[in-house]
């Protein structure tokens, strides 16, 4: 299988494909090898194993940081997930979801103390990140 190739435009981020055709380049840590924009596969760090877990809770913003703790995590469908705001300023935005998956997690800014839940239907990879921080990146691999 071979990728598309084509130079990237320094100055707007695009990309021409193997069709000629320009479209913006995908963050570094999808695999867009279809060339269409979609990432077909996602590079998660080591996920915290909580599959034997009913519920699990993901920190937004913990000790001030811009991080997601922990950044990655592995569970099976129906388990409870809540992420809780422990600095305000953040958002959990998803931007890839499994076919079929729904996950709308929480675009607008929240103060601390905040909380949202999601009880994933869908096995498959899920990512979101903090709108306001682009370096905020978690994970989900939902078995």
């Amino acid at each position: 299988m071979s990728g598309c190739s084509g130079d990237e435009d320094a100055e707007t981020g695009e990309q021409e494909n193997a069709d000629g055709e320009k479209e913006e380049s995908t963050d570094d840590d999808v695999d867009d090898t279809r060339g269409d924009g979609e990432p077909t596969e996602l590079d998660i760090p080591e996920p915290v194993d909580w599959t034997d877990e009913s519920q699990a809770t993901i920190e937004v913003g913990p000790g001030g940081e811009t991080v997601f703790e922990p950044d990655a995590v592995r569970v099976e469908t129906g388990t409870t997930l809540r992420w809780i705001w422990l600095d305000e300023g953040h958002t959990v935005s998803p931007t890839h979801l499994p076919d079929g998956g729904k996950f709308e997690g929480h675009e607008k800014v929240e103060e601390a103390g905040f909380e949202i839940e999601f009880l994933p239907e869908t096995p498959g990879e899920y990512r979101y990140v903090c709108e306001e921080h682009e370096e905020m990146v978690g994970y989900l691999v939902v078995e």
